[in-house]
């Protein structure tokens, strides 16, 4: 980033006219520059400079936004964000980032419906759908949640988010068999996936049935014997649970295997 300013710089000395559309993006990228290395006063000042020569700069507008957000002034962020939106209406993240802001500024409401109104420009977007589950879930509402979930997991079947997030769900309300059938689905498609295999473990934590977690991983590694982290996992549940001399067993066995392999 350093070697990035010194060029952008460099490129400022040829044109010093600031209302050329060049030098215009070039204070843009330094401006960008110093607020991903966290000068935010150096940001600002590049900022303001851009914003006083094109007051439409989307790119400076949406920075001057990222800085109001991160210093506090929560309703100038609002207004950015608002203002960006209306010229990038296909941005899924600016979408994300405003209705974190209106949490933040304890409008839930207007959080929710930020996504749920970006939800309908982008119904294939799936970050966007999960976040909003989530919202729902802080709202108690779970109905909601479930729904969009549903949704999600028809919608990326491949993709397990969907399924933890359903399991997740039923695990807040106790509904802890829906819980694990969401998991064992996933682990059914894809059994190769050793994920799936540590956030049923968790679920069946969370549930204080340690001999559940235990079969959940043994089940992973019946699939994917090699898998390290499903052997640490159980090496690690055989030591919670108190079982020391079957962890020891475990670890000489891994031992053996990769001094002798074949």
């Amino acid at each position: 980033l350093k070697e990035a300013e010194q060029i952008l710089l460099d490129c400022l000395k040829i044109d010093k006219d600031q209302t050329n559309p060049k030098v215009i993006e070039t204070n843009t990228l330094l401006a960008q520059v110093h607020y991903n290395l966290g000068n935010i006063e150096q940001a600002k000042n590049y900022i303001n400079t851009v914003l006083t020569n094109n007051k439409k700069s989307t790119q400076g507008l949406l920075l001057k936004a990222q800085i109001d957000y991160s210093e506090g002034r929560l309703d100038d962020a609002i207004a950015g964000y608002r203002t960006v939106i209306a010229d990038r209406p296909n941005a899924a993240e600016l979408y994300i980032q405003l209705s974190e802001v209106y949490l933040k500024n304890n409008q839930k409401e207007l959080s929710i419906n930020t996504l749920k109104d970006a939800q309908k420009l982008l119904p294939d977007n799936g970050k966007i759908q999960i976040i909003l589950s989530r919202l729902y879930i802080q709202d108690k509402d779970f109905v909601s949640s479930e729904d969009i979930l549903k949704k999600f997991v028809e919608t990326f079947p491949k993709d397990i988010n969907g399924y933890v997030e359903l399991a997740k769900l039923y695990a807040i309300q106790k509904k802890y068999d829906a819980s694990e059938k969401q998991l064992l689905t996933y682990i059914d498609k894809f059994p190769d996936n050793v994920v799936g295999y540590i956030h049923l473990k968790n679920l069946h934590l969370v549930s204080k049935d340690t001999t559940k977690a235990i079969a959940a991983i043994k089940k992973g590694i019946t699939a994917k014997p090699d898998s390290l982290m499903l052997n640490e996992e159980l090496v690690k549940l055989y030591l919670s649970n108190k079982e020391h001399e079957k962890a020891t067993a475990l670890c000489l066995e891994k031992i053996n295997a990769n001094e002798n392999p074949g």
